[in-house]
């Protein structure tokens, strides 16, 4: 109600409806009332839809005749805060003689409402519900219609007695039923936990039967349990050296590794030389090729000897060039056999590393000797027709 929720209100009538019939009261720390009322007081306070007092008194007959704290029935409340003509007349025609009920203050219903403008034909009810009414009451009397009233309402508690007390012997007769089949049940339960507990104590007396039996044995079982003990213990002690030697044999792989890629980079070196090499065997083959051209112009017996020379000595220069790269390629043929070896076994690398190291020296060094002593061995002759020739 306090939160105008109308609606639900009035479902609230309709499945609670002893809560119409509940006061509301509140007390001070003496225990003394400070107001009271009934929902519908707080629904004519709360400017309640017609409806939803309709409900209420539909619940609660004779609740447009009781007073609150203040001596006020309803009816002074809904001239109080000017509820619409529409309940006021529901609140007459409810209660007649609630129009001549003075409150504390000794105030009529109509005083409430002085400030308020009403129709001709609700004044004209109030007018004659008064006069029906002369005598002026400080309390709620019967009259007429509550006695009608009341006896619909007596006939209704009665038909609600009724009906709850069909509804509760229902309920025994639903209770005695669940404690007869409970009782049933915790009977059956007993008789098989008693025979379970009758098979777990069979159960119990074999194995210590077994037990006794076994006595013997447990002096071997902790032998044998001492002795797995110490396997155990050596077992670790292995795992632990393993992974020592894993651990060294790692490190050592990483510096052969290294080596590898070292005598990789010195082949790179190598052959970057054997190229430079080559370079300059074509750029002296070149030269002697225009010395030819020239000496053959000048002078015809001696170019021909001198052709022949030079021939000689390309053709050399070429096998040696060619004696050179074979040597280069095979340096790195064994190299990439090593390298790939490093991975397989890490003995076998460090020796294959050592002839591979060895094998690249004797090559670099082959090579050298030869580049220069093929160059050499015609070092008069060149110098012979340098001086010979008149450029």
């Amino acid at each position: 109600l306090e939160s105008s929720q109308w609606d639900q209100a009035r479902i609230r009538c309709r499945t609670h409806p002893q809560e119409v019939h509940t006061w509301i009261v509140r007390r001070d720390a003496d225990d003394k009332v400070r107001w009271k009322l009934l929902p519908i007081h707080a629904a004519v306070i709360f400017q309640a839809p017609l409806a939803v007092v309709e409900d209420m008194l539909k619940e609660h007959p004779l609740a447009a005749a009781k007073l609150d704290d203040q001596g006020m029935l309803p009816i002074h409340l809904a001239f109080r805060h000017k509820s619409d003509e529409a309940l006021l007349e529901k609140l007459i025609e409810q209660y007649p003689a609630g129009v001549v009920v003075k409150d504390r203050r000794n105030r009529l219903p109509l005083d409430h409402g002085k400030d308020s403008k009403f129709s001709s034909n609700f004044l004209r009810l109030y007018s004659e519900t008064f006069a029906k009414n002369q005598r002026p009451v400080h309390a709620a009397e019967p009259g007429p219609k509550e006695e009608e009233i009341k006896s619909l309402y007596e006939s209704r508690i009665s038909t609600v007695k009724e009906a709850y007390e069909a509804r509760i012997d229902s309920l025994m007769k639903q209770h005695d039923k669940k404690i007869q089949e409970m009782r049933l049940k915790a009977e059956k339960d007993i008789r098989a936990a008693q025979t379970v507990h009758s098979q777990e104590m069979d159960e119990l007396r074999d194995l210590l039967s077994r037990e006794v039996t076994s006595g013997k044995k447990k002096s071997q079982l902790e032998t044998e349990i001492r002795g797995l003990r110490d396997s155990l213990a050596e077992a670790n002690q292995e795992s632990k050296v393993l992974r020592r030697v894993v651990h060294d044999q790692k490190s050592q792989q990483d510096i052969l590794l290294q080596e590898v890629h070292q005598l990789l980079k010195e082949h790179r070196t190598l052959h970057e030389f054997c190229v430079q090499q080559q370079q300059q065997l074509d750029q002296a083959h070149q030269l002697r090729e225009q010395l030819l051209r020239t000496l053959l112009q000048k002078e015809d017996g001696k170019a021909v000897r001198v052709s022949r020379e030079l021939c000689q000595m390309s053709s050399n220069l070429l096998g040696h060039t060619e004696k050179v790269f074979k040597e280069a390629s095979l340096v790195h043929t064994g190299t990439e056999n090593l390298l790939a070896d490093v991975t397989a076994n890490n003995g076998v690398v460090t020796t294959a590393l050592a002839t591979a190291v060895a094998a690249t020296n004797a090559a670099d060094a082959a090579a050298t000797a030869a580049a220069w002593g093929g160059l050499g061995g015609h070092d008069d002759d060149i110098s012979a027709i340098t001086e010979n020739s008149n450029f």
